[in-house]
């Protein structure tokens, strides 16, 4: 079996928000715990987290996880994915992207992008949900020196873009679960929405 994980991208600056997003509380549990708990549930490779300079995580996770430091968050998201590769370039021959401020995204959906690869041997396994496609997304390591040296605000949708030869989707049967959180209105709306995608709770 090859060496798969799943990168979660959580050092952004929350410039619309106001303040890190990712640290407010929803549910009684910080925001960004929700893209953790469904990388570990997934169960399909180790998990690793970008985050900034300030950002703590629970103890909880301490075992679970691995940190990476994006020290240049405001260089754009494309300044995590390269981080977040590079660290796991040697060590693992895929990987599925999450962004952190996609909160509700189940476990059952990250595996599904995996048992599809696996199944299909894609280079590129993608969510899409009615004209909306992106992350998560599942990419073979012969993707990554490209990700690693990407700029700015491109992020990996950017390399489903320019790979569809090589490409497969995953349909996620509601588009609410990838609601982002990008400011505090946008909070407000998810909690109004939450009931209805998880009526038995969220894992």
């Amino acid at each position: 079996m090859s060496a798969n994980c799943v990168l979660i991208l959580a050092a952004g600056l929350s410039k619309r928000f106001g303040d890190n997003k990712l640290q407010q509380y929803f549910r009684g549990r910080r925001l960004v715990e929700y893209s953790l708990d469904s990388a570990i549930v997934a169960d399909v490779g180790d998990v690793f987290i970008v985050v900034s300079r300030g950002m703590t995580l629970s103890s909880y996770y301490d075992h679970l996880v691995t940190r990476v430091l994006n020290a240049s968050p405001e260089e754009g998201i494309s300044s995590s994915i390269s981080v977040g590769i590079s660290r796991i370039n040697r060590s693992h021959d895929s990987c599925i992207i999450m962004l952190s401020d996609q909160p509700f995204v189940p476990a059952s959906h990250i595996r599904a992008l995996y048992q599809k690869a696996m199944r299909e041997k894609a280079g590129i396994v993608y969510t899409k949900c009615e004209k909306r496609f992106g992350n998560p997304a599942y990419f073979q390591s012969k993707y990554f020196q490209f990700m690693q040296s990407m700029t700015g605000d491109a992020g990996a949708k950017s390399v489903i873009s320019d790979n569809f030869h090589d490409s497969r989707y995953v349909d996620i049967q509601d588009c609410r679960y990838l609601i982002d959180i990008d400011d505090p209105e946008d909070l407000q709306k998810a909690e109004k929405t939450y009931d209805s995608l998880f009526p038995k709770g969220f894992l």
